[in-house]
């Protein structure tokens, strides 16, 4: 059985969306009977923010880019119950030139006043 958390970016250009997306992801691990092996955390901004919502998978850190609360029983059924990949989903650095953030821009590692992403339009 697969052991490990589900980080939800819940940066200042994610959170409208990302917060109700771990409550879905929340439901989806209660309904596939794994609430003791995996943990839902709402992180801070992981500088993707062109691909956002953004959701990694760890311990392997899978990062899927762009998901949906409908994305997230996909993402429990073939990634933690089956141990495959949701391939439409999985983060494409390519297609996301240009808009990724340093670490030191972000507040993944700690939480500071937010400010807007530099991508964002």
């Amino acid at each position: 059985m697969y052991r490990g958390y589900i980080m939800v970016c819940c940066g200042p250009n994610c959170e409208l969306s990302s917060g109700r997306l771990a409550d879905e992801f929340e439901v989806q691990i209660k309904l596939a009977g794994l609430r003791k092996e995996i943990q839902v955390i709402r992180g801070g901004c992981l500088g993707l923010c062109g691909s956002g919502p953004n959701v990694i998978i760890f311990p392997e850190g899978t990062i899927y880019s762009h998901v949906k609360n409908e994305d997230a029983a996909r993402i429990v059924s073939e990634h933690l119950l089956k141990g495959g990949r949701v391939e439409d989903l999985l983060y494409d650095e390519n297609q996301a030139a240009g808009t990724v953030r340093s670490l030191e821009e972000t507040d993944f590692f700690q939480k500071r006043p937010a400010s807007p992403c530099a991508t964002a339009a």
